[in-house]
Formats: C-alpha cells, sequence, structure tokens
C-alpha cells in the first residue's frame, strides 16, 4: 500500500473514493430500476366507470364481454363506451392477456357480423381518468396510482384492486 505524501494526495484519494461512490450509486439505479419497473407491471389494474354508473360490481367475464365487442349496452340500456389504451402500452399487453387471453393487437368483430368492434384509444391513463369522469357510459382501466376520486373503481368479481386476490393484474 503506498502512503499519501501530502494533504493534496489525500484529497485526490477521498475525491476518487467519491466519485467512485456515486459511479456506484448510478450503477445501482440503473440496475435495479426495470426490477422495480417489473415489479410495477405486476401491480393491479383498476377498471373504473363515472360516478354517476349504477354499477358497482362486474364479472371478469362480463367484462371480456365488454371489450370484446359481444356486450354492447349498460342494464339501463345505454351504449357502453369501451377506452382503451395505445397498442403498444404494457398496461394493454397485460389487460388483453388477463382480461381477454389475446394479445394487444387481437381484432374483435361484433357478433355475427364481419363489423370490427372499436374501442376509444387513448395514449395516457390520465386522458382516460378525464375522458371516463365527463362520459356516463364510458369504461376504462388504468394503473392504481393513476386513480382519483373523479371516477368509480369497479369490484372485478367481488374484489377491489387492492384485495389479495383481485384478479386484473
Amino acid at each position: 500500500m503506498l502512503l499519501p505524501r501530502d494533504n493534496n494526495e489525500i484529497s485526490d484519494q477521498r475525491r476518487g473514493r467519491s466519485i467512485q461512490t456515486r459511479l456506484l450509486g448510478a450503477l445501482l439505479v440503473a440496475v435495479l430500476s426495470p426490477m422495480a419497473a417489473q415489479a410495477d407491471s405486476a401491480a393491479a389494474i383498476a377498471v373504473i366507470v363515472n360516478k354517476d354508473n349504477p354499477l358497482g360490481t362486474l364479472h371478469i367475464g362480463d367484462l371480456a364481454r365488454i371489450y370484446r365487442g359481444e356486450r354492447g349496452e349498460w342494464s339501463d340500456d345505454q351504449k357502453i363506451v369501451a377506452t382503451n389504451h395505445d397498442v403498444e402500452s404494457d398496461l394493454r399487453r397485460r389487460f388483453y392477456a388477463v382480461v381477454l387471453g389475446a394479445p394487444p393487437t387481437e381484432k374483435f368483430r361484433l357478433p355475427g357480423t364481419p363489423i370490427p368492434f372499436h374501442t376509444m384509444t387513448f395514449k395516457s391513463a390520465r386522458v382516460i381518468l378525464k375522458f371516463v369522469a365527463t362520459t356516463p357510459q364510458a369504461i376504462g382501466y388504468v394503473p392504481v396510482e393513476h386513480l382519483d376520486s373523479s371516477v368509480k373503481v369497479l369490484r372485478i368479481d367481488g374484489l377491489l384492486p387492492d384485495d389479495a386476490s383481485y384478479p386484473v393484474k
């Protein structure tokens, strides 16, 4: 081990350790951030409707029928307006896999017709929240961390997103 010759060398050694510590910290953040993102990707997906919608719970099969275009009206005969995330969205990929058992690019057709079923597609959860909050017939899905009081969260199979057995994750 070499001993420093003067205070300048001691200062240079400390500065070097400080830089090494910062680089190591940056490396850890770079390595752990994708892991955190993966953990977040397993977070629950909240299914939301307008606050005025009388519905409180929905079976996952009914949710799938809505997003396949097989169920187009609420119980009060109002047309359901289904919202969706962009096809490249990880959230859409997860929702389609869990709820629909399909890839996010899957095209559904109205029952008994060659007519494609269309959802209202948006690029952000915040826009979906706003749309659902202002559209009484709308339904959508957002990450739980984006929820606010402007919409109603539906129970899926009787469970809310913070329940351990919640099916939409």
